[in-house]
């Protein structure tokens, strides 16, 4: 219908006619009809146009509140997880044993199948070896550098200097001409050499008196041995023979009396002296402090100048000075055995060998010190008197200590000498079996020696054979000497006569000899004072290098043995699930043969957003979703990541949603359904979506107040299908119309309904018909146009009929379709969509029929009646006051649109 039919005024016309027109038809005088909710209408029940129109126009109102708001948006993706990989082995091999199965659960480095690594093992334990050895190298190579960069020892410069000062004082001797004293030793070495040639010759009168007496001597045993044994010896067997006998009849027949008594004697004394100790006596304390002040006293005069020690005057210089070429030859020695001994044992000289050598010339070396101390001393002790005389007086006060103050050990010895005698005496007093066992076995062993010694043996006659023999020899070999000891002699004399002839007569080579001797000395002490040279520092420091970089190179080969054995442990990369176990134990596989499938438990879902709306989301915003295995639950989840680059064929841009799944209930491959949050606001003001108008396209809003529309425009925010962000134009608890606004205007007067009354304006009622002896039912007048009501709004009440005994059901009118279109459900005697009016009444019944329905389309604002979310069913027009009178036509109903005026 058109704009012209919206005004109440046409809309009267419009019904009037159309109830004349249908009077004609019927026969019947037209009732009068109130159209369109008419004032003055007679009969008009309340809820009418006539009586809306005079108390405001009805609307729905709402408190305007503050709340949380969200944008959201579906999508759908599968639950996938976060990681997937195939692990393959790094290096081939077979496999020993697996540690996980499908369906593990993994932790990163957990174990998850093993190869086999024996050959590996064995190239570590060699790896291993040779950084050892490598390890060695560095140290010897380290250690001979540290001997070079020290330098020179001094011991060796100590001894070449001692060489140097010894060669000067051979070269001012022969430059200076034969020295008394040195002629004098000369002609001494010369007759003592000449004594021993002498007596070598012809042999000495003491070596033949003592070879001759040995020969004696073996004659006399061999015949004693021949005979049967020495008579002193058969009487010392015959004497242990006897004693034996005497135990075993004192064991047999009882101890002695005297022998208990001397056991008693020995544990009196174990007693006293146990006493003493603990107890000592002050004469024995008197004596051992009186040696104690001896030693003192002697070490007190040793060190004051040896008075009362009967040390000897001063050396001669010769002999000084042979005693000084004796310990620098035993120095010498000295520095030869500890050279051997750093160099280590031969094929042919043992450690302990070169120990004993070490050991020997050390104590040569000390000798010959102290000999020449005790030369050099001026009528006083050398300090190896002092030593003596020092532990002389440690002995003497050790044993004061010992007398005076016993020590526990002492005392413990003492009691247990007086135990051991405690225990011989009670074995003396108490004989046992095994004492005369014992007894017996001593007899028989006595026995035997007393025939042996009676009757030789012939093997100890052979000894004795051989012992005469011996002598024998020695005694031809001394009257006739041994040629080569002559020879011996002869040459030690010879040397000894040339010695003494150079003295006699030097000869100028002597010098010459005396310097080239010092020259060497001097050079040899430069050596020692230099060992090394700049080229022996770097070849050191060169050994040293290299040493390190062989040790390097072991042990990095030693690490990639290491790092290879590693790697025939296949383990898990990351925390996960092993989805799939594909080789076995004993299966071999290459470094390209997969051997299990891991995921990780963490899931992700993957949308693919279009490219209008992809930037509506942000990192962090969350997302709700629900699957199929969980038809009643909804999940949570949050955006993680937003793929910077989109799909050039689809437009759209992969979004990935983290899900929160703490019960492990998600499993990949599950369909998700997920609502996103695009954006959302917090405690901000909201209205209802429905509560808004469009007005040039801007948005407005009716504020009641004191039942007085007012028209306010309004800032949007957010929005979802319910409800809007108000940013400016309402406040929290300001009322606004959130249905029947669509025909207010600003300040219109308001009645405010409550929503889930009766729905729908309520059309004009029917007037009386007129009294006709019979008639037919009045028909009912058509609805009023319904407001815009909820789906199924209820019928319009029809007005009473004419009177008469029986009436037909007035019909109801056809409601015209309202503008917003949504249909509304058929309601019970009222149309779908506005409710139709109330018929107009034919002759008054006693009862009249219901109006039928009027066929509407979606609620709307209908012309003249009140805005009402729900209607009930409209009653039953009555019958007109006519014996019979026809029922007028409903007048048609017209919707108006819901965009506001």
């Amino acid at each position: 219908m058109n704009n012209s039919l919206r005004s109440p005024h046409r809309q009267a016309v419009l019904v009037g006619t159309i109830a004349m027109f249908l009077v004609a038809c019927g026969g019947g005088t037209p009732a009068p009809v109130a159209g369109g909710g008419q004032a003055g209408a007679p009969g008009a029940p309340a809820g009418s146009g006539a009586s809306g129109q005079a108390q405001g126009i009805p609307v729905t109102v709402q408190k305007v509140v503050r709340d949380s708001i969200e944008v959201k948006s579906p999508y759908g993706g599968s639950i996938a997880p976060k990681a997937q990989v195939t692990i393959l082995p790094r290096v081939a091999g077979r496999i020993v044993r697996t540690a996980a199965e499908t369906g593990s659960v993994v932790q990163a480095g957990d174990l998850l199948a093993e190869l086999d690594h024996a050959t590996l093992d064995a190239q570590i334990a060699q790896a291993r070896a040779n950084v050892a050895g490598a390890v060695a190298n560095v140290a010897a190579a380290t250690a001979r550098l540290d001997i070079v960069k020290a330098g020179a020892k001094p011991d060796d410069v100590a001894a070449s200097q001692a060489a140097v000062d010894l060669a000067r004082v051979r070269l001012d001797q022969a430059l200076a001409g034969v020295r008394d004293e040195d002629m004098r030793a000369a002609i001494a070495s010369a007759d003592s050499a000449r004594t021993r040639l002498e007596a070598g010759r012809t042999g000495r009168q003491e070596d033949l008196q003592a070879a001759q007496a040995a020969v004696d001597a073996a004659k006399i045993r061999l015949d004693a041995g021949r005979a049967g044994g020495r008579p002193e010896d058969v009487q010392a067997v015959k004497a242990s023979l006897d004693a034996a006998r005497n135990r075993l009849a004192q064991v047999e027949g009882g101890t002695r009396a005297e022998d208990i008594r001397a056991s008693e004697a020995d544990l009196q004394t174990a007693k006293i002296r146990l006493t003493q100790l603990q107890n000592p006596r002050a004469e024995d304390i008197a004596t051992a402090q009186l040696s104690l002040d001896q030693a003192r006293t002697r070490l007190s005069q040793a060190r004051e100048g040896g008075i009362g020690t009967g040390i000897t005057a001063k050396a001669r210089p010769e002999d000084l000075n042979t005693l000084e070429l004796r310990v620098q030859a035993a120095q010498a020695a000295l520095d030869k055995a500890n050279a051997d001994l750093a160099k280590g044992p031969t094929s042919t000289v043992t450690s302990q060998a070169l120990n004993l050598a070490s050991t020997q010339a050390q104590i040569t070396v000390l000798t010959a010190q102290n000999d020449l101390s005790k030369a050099r001393a001026v009528g006083g002790p050398t300090d190896w008197d002092l030593r003596l005389l020092e532990e002389a007086e440690q002995v003497a006060r050790a044993s004061f200590e010992k007398v005076s103050n016993p020590s526990p050990n002492d005392i413990a010895v003492a009691q247990a000498a007086v135990d051991k005698a405690q225990a011989a005496l009670e074995k003396l007093k108490t004989v046992t079996p095994f004492d005369i066992e014992t007894a017996r076995q001593a007899v028989v062993q006595a026995q035997a020696n007393f025939d042996k010694a009676v009757n030789p043996d012939p093997s100890t006659v052979a000894q004795l054979e051989t012992a005469y023999a011996t002598a024998v020899a020695t005694l031809q070999k001394t009257i006739v000497p041994d040629p080569a000891t002559v020879a011996q002699l002869e040459s030690a004399y010879a040397t000894a006569l040339s010695a003494l002839e150079k003295l006699q007569r030097p000869l100028p080579y002597d010098v010459d000899a005396a310097r080239a001797t010092l020259a060497q000395s001097e050079a040899q002490l430069s050596a020692r004072r230099n060992p090394y040279t700049e080229f022996d520092r770097a070849a050191a420091e060169a050994a040293v290098r290299q040493a390190e970089a062989a040790l390097a190179q072991q042990q990095a080969a030693l690490e990639l043995q290491t790092v290879n054995l590693s790697e025939t442990q296949i383990t898990a990369p990351f925390d996960g699930i092993v989805a799939e176990r594909i080789a076995t134990a004993g299966a071999v596989v290459q470094v390209s043969t997969p051997v299990f499938t891991l995921i990780s438990r963490d899931t992700e879902i993957a949308l693919n957003v279009e490219e209008a709306a992809i930037s509506r989301f942000r990192e962090g915003g969350n997302a709700s979703f629900s699957v199929n295995a969980y038809p009643n639950e909804t999940f949570q989840g949050s955006v993680t990541s937003i793929f910077p680059t989109g799909d050039s064929r689809s437009r759209t841009f992969t979004v990935k949603v983290k899900p929160a799944d703490p019960t492990g209930k998600l499993k990949p491959g599950m369909y998700a359904q997920l609502s996103v949050t695009l954006d959302s606001r917090t405690n901000v003001t909201v209205v209802p979506r429905d509560a808004i108008l469009l007005r040039n396209d801007k948005p407005f809003i009716f504020v009641i107040n004191e039942n007085v529309a007012a028209l306010r425009p309004l800032e949007l925010g957010l929005g979802d299908d319910r409800k809007v962000e108000v940013r400016t134009g309402v406040q929290p608890d300001e009322s606004i119309v959130i249905s029947g606004q669509a025909t207010l205007r600003d300040k219109d007067a308001v009645r405010i309904v409550t929503p889930g009354a009766t729905g729908g304006g309520a059309g004009g009622q029917g007037g009386p018909g007129s009294q006709r002896p019979a008639g037919a039912p009045g028909q009912g007048a058509p609805s009023g146009a319904g407001g815009q009501g909820a789906p199924g709004g209820a019928a319009g009440q029809g007005a009473p009929g004419g009177q008469r005994p029986a009436g037909g059901a007035g019909a109801g009118g056809q409601g015209a379709a309202p503008a917003d279109g949504s249909g509304g459900g058929q309601g019970p005697g009222g149309g779908q969509g506005g409710a139709p009016a109330d018929a107009a009444g034919g002759g008054q019944r006693p009862a009249g029929g219901a109006g039928s329905a009027g066929q509407g389309a979606a609620p709307a604002d209908g012309a003249g009646g009140g805005q009402r979310p729900a209607g009930g069913s409209g009653a039953s027009g009555a019958g007109g006051q006519r014996p019979s009178g026809a029922t007028g036509p409903g007048a048609a109903a017209e919707v108006t649109p819901t965009k506001a005026p």
